[in-house]
């Protein structure tokens, strides 16, 4: 049974251990993740804020560059070129060559209805277009067949990547040929290198084409599908025919990693997107938080010890307090019963007193007559008793006084014989008169 009675008591201090315990390691977790999601909202809105700005960028770039095409589709030199092609063609050769130099174009050039480039800006470099003929490529047909479209492809001669935009020269039905802006993003791409987090556009099938990593260029967002047609494509547009899936979109790429991507649409169907990694902010969070918690915790059970002091040094003084008044009533209770024994005493001792006063009082008057006789000696031997009598009260009294002292006396080693001579002293007179039994009516 009270093998039982001690073990509820540690039965039920280990299950308020292990509730606390679990109560801790919870507050942990919800903690860690209250900070991993405050962190990483504040990391996704940096990230919006930055996108912005960057899909803005791209987005002046294009519309400048789209108006290039749409103006000189009018020129009427450019017509009367496609009109006849034995006009020379210098004159719109510089044309082109100073535009390009003013809009910062990497090429512009004019082509005829059957795909083969009759000026362009670049006529005195050695990879001139004058002369190539494109007629394979996508935005070439798209545009006289719709008025315009944007193709971004890698260079047959440059093997530059950039972004064909085309725009028909003459009606549909009767179409003269097609005016081409050619536009590279180097210096876009240089300029988004300095950001601290990717940045790249990506087209309707997820393909990067302009990025500040160069090596992720023509990779893909989603994974590719489709056949020997879509690698003949991607052979012809990207001069590759597969393209590999970007690694920070790659499912089994291991381990995960917190990364937040941002996102805008711009023209041409395209995204621009924007990653940041999240994991070292997420971590900084999470540690922050851990350790605010842990010092909370640290804190609360500093202030739950120093309560305890303080509850254990009041119950401290409380309990002295209290054996403090029982030793008071204790020592009353002492006292009181000494004072009442004394009074039984000193009744008796009455009678020891008196006999020693009577004789002192007639040794003193013998001995007055003593010297009136001239008995001096006779007198001095009065005198003398009368010395031992006080000195018997003497005795008798005092020993009464230390008896009735009130206090607490230190506990030492005492002589038995000093006892008994003592009670002796005051009840010597009485155990003489009345022999032992005398003693009845004290005990």
């Amino acid at each position: 049974m009270a093998e039982r009675r001690h073990a509820r008591p540690l039965l039920l201090r280990t299950a308020l251990g292990g509730i606390l315990l679990a109560a801790i390691v919870g507050a942990f977790v919800l903690v860690d993740g209250l900070a991993r999601r405050a962190a990483r909202a504040e990391a996704a809105a940096a990230l919006e804020n930055a996108v912005d700005i960057f899909a803005s960028g791209l987005q002046s770039e294009l519309d400048k560059f789209r108006l290039v095409p749409l103006v000189l589709a009018e020129d009427p030199e450019a017509r009367r070129l496609l009109r006849d092609p034995a006009h020379p063609a210098q004159d719109m050769n510089r044309r082109l060559e100073a535009l390009a130099r003013r809009t910062d174009a990497s090429a512009i050039y004019l082509m005829n209805a059957g795909g083969d480039t009759v000026a362009a800006s670049n006529w005195q470099q050695a990879d001139s277009f004058v002369g190539a003929n494109y007629a394979f490529r996508r935005y070439f047909h798209d545009a006289l067949i719709r008025g315009d479209a944007a193709q971004f492809a890698l260079g047959t001669r440059s093997r530059h990547p950039g972004l064909y935009i085309a725009r028909r020269v003459g009606a549909a039905e009767n179409a003269l040929g097609v005016v081409v802006v050619k536009v590279e993003f180097d210096a876009l791409e240089r300029l988004w290198r300095q950001a601290a987090e990717p940045v790249f556009v990506a087209d309707r099938r997820g393909v990067v084409l302009i990025t500040s990593r160069p090596d992720w260029r023509f990779h893909t967002i989603t994974p590719e599908t489709g056949g020997r047609a879509a690698r003949a494509r991607n052979l012809t547009q990207f001069g590759r025919e597969r393209l590999p899936l970007l690694d920070a979109y790659a499912e089994d790429t291991a381990p995960a990693r917190a990364t937040i991507d941002a996102e805008r649409p711009v023209s041409l169907g395209w995204t621009l997107h924007m990653l940041a990694d999240a994991d070292d902010a997420l971590r900084a969070a999470s540690g922050r938080a851990r350790l605010l918690l842990a010092a909370g915790l640290l804190a609360t059970a500093a202030l739950a010890g120093l309560f305890h002091q303080i509850r254990r040094a009041r119950l401290a003084r409380a309990e002295a307090a209290t054996r403090a008044r029982i030793d008071e009533l204790r020592e009353q209770l002492v006292q009181a019963n000494r004072l009442a024994v004394l009074g039984q005493i000193a009744a008796s001792v009455g009678h020891e007193i008196n006999q020693p006063v009577a004789a002192a009082q007639v040794y003193a008057e013998s001995g007055a007559k003593l010297l009136g006789a001239g008995r001096l000696d006779d007198a001095r031997r009065n005198f003398g008793h009368i010395a031992d009598l006080t000195l018997r009260i003497g005795e008798i009294t005092g020993e009464l006084r230390r008896f009735a002292r009130k206090g607490r006396r230190e506990l030492r080693q005492v002589r038995v014989g000093d006892a008994i001579e003592s009670a002796l002293r005051l009840l010597a007179r009485r155990i003489h008169r009345t022999g032992p039994k005398g003693l009845a009516g004290v005990a």
